[in-house]
């Protein structure tokens, strides 16, 4: 596991996938559609990145992530859950430096849109809870499975269960150390 600082937002588009950690509770936004409570720190700055405001679908073009995420949580439960998110790419985000790196890394299929996966990494059962250790080690645990099903090489994840899960570092650290490798990288949340 390797360790890093910054907003995990920054590094996105240079990742197979990044993580949000997130509860078990979903509530609907209306009849019929679910939406994964998403209402503070890092799962809060996800689900206002990640929405439909900002021109973000996901895979199923039926919602933004916090529905995504809902839909899956609400049939499958409190697990880790990969969410393909994409956007359409507009040409003023795109500087002109980047447009000749944007065009090398994209198959044809892919130009014009951004893509991200999204995985959840449940930390506590209630947003109210305080998160615990063998929630994130099962999460851990079904992260590497997950990544080792994908390929994937390189996976962000914010700290676990760490300022509001009301846990320390200290303690979560030693247990990612023991499951999590190299391709996995601990963002610690600058301010």
């Amino acid at each position: 596991m390797k360790q890093a600082t910054g907003n995990i937002l920054d590094f996105i588009l240079n990742v197979d996938a990044v993580c949000v950690t997130t509860c078990g509770i979903v509530k609907n936004l209306a009849p019929g559609v679910p939406a994964l409570v998403m209402g503070a720190g890092i799962a809060k700055q996800f689900a206002e990145f990640f929405s439909q405001r900002n021109g973000w679908q996901g895979f199923d073009d039926e919602g933004d992530l916090q529905v995504s995420l809902g839909a899956s949580v609400r049939y499958s439960g409190n697990e880790v859950h990969l969410v393909p998110m994409h956007r359409e790419i507009k040409p003023e985000r795109l500087a002109d430096e980047d447009i000749f790196a944007y065009i090398t890394r994209c198959s044809n299929s892919d130009l014009g849109y951004e893509k991200v996966n999204v995985v959840s990494f449940p930390t506590k059962e209630h947003y109210n809870d305080p998160s615990t250790l063998g929630l994130i080690e099962r999460s851990a645990r079904q992260l590497v499975e997950l990544a080792n099903t994908r390929k994937w090489k390189t996976i962000l994840l914010p700290r676990p269960g760490v300022g509001l899960g009301k846990l320390k570092w200290e303690d979560v650290e030693p247990l990612l150390e023991s499951i999590l490798d190299d391709r996995f990288i601990v963002v610690a949340q600058s301010n």
